[in-house]
């Protein structure tokens, strides 16, 4: 909250706000800013947003930025409301029931296109399945391996974790031999 009541002194308005709904819950609830003046709200892999564990954090942020029920009442100047966004590869069932918990299901328009999981020519990706126990050994090994084959011009790479506190462990883990991450 230090990191945060700073940066918004230094900066009190912005164009943008990135944030977590956990850290913008805290900002909102000591009352660090407002959300009234909002245009958009962006809410990034919906669904996980909107389960259970985040739903009623994500219920208090979107009561403080006035979010429209309806596109027609996006147009009345002097009573401005935010446009609700929903973001996701997937909108699987079940949703829609919570997303009535904050919003109207039937007010939601469905963007869709085909080539949404195109993968890139230019970047090669690999899948590999790890047994718990054996994650750590196989993930150094591999990133030793490609650092010998490829030194100095490998590129990067993104591992994608499940939680925040395995994010943290796997960087810890990659301090000890040196590996930049």
């Amino acid at each position: 909250m230090r990191k945060i009541r700073l940066q918004l002194s230094k900066q009190p308005s912005a164009h943008i706000l990135v944030a977590t709904p956990g850290a913008l819950w805290k900002a909102l609830k000591s009352q660090l800013m407002s959300l009234e003046q909002l245009s958009f709200v962006v809410l990034d892999e919906a669904d996980s947003r909107l389960d259970e564990s985040f739903l009623d954090l994500v219920h208090y942020i979107l009561e403080k930025s006035h979010i429209a029920p309806d596109p027609a009442d996006l147009e009345y100047p002097f009573n401005p409301k935010a446009q609700l966004v929903l973001v996701e590869a997937t909108f699987p069932e079940g949703v829609s029931q919570l997303l009535s918990k904050v919003g109207s299901p039937g007010s939601l328009t469905t963007i869709t296109t085909s080539q949404f999981h195109c993968i890139m020519p230019h970047v090669r990706q690999t899948f590999q399945r790890m047994k718990g126990a054996e994650k750590v050994a196989e993930w150094l090994q591999i990133l030793k391996q490609r650092d010998e084959e490829k030194p100095a011009a490998s590129g990067t790479v993104l591992v994608f974790c499940n939680s925040s506190s395995t994010v943290n462990c796997l960087g810890y883990i990659l301090d000890d031999p040196k590996i930049k991450s």
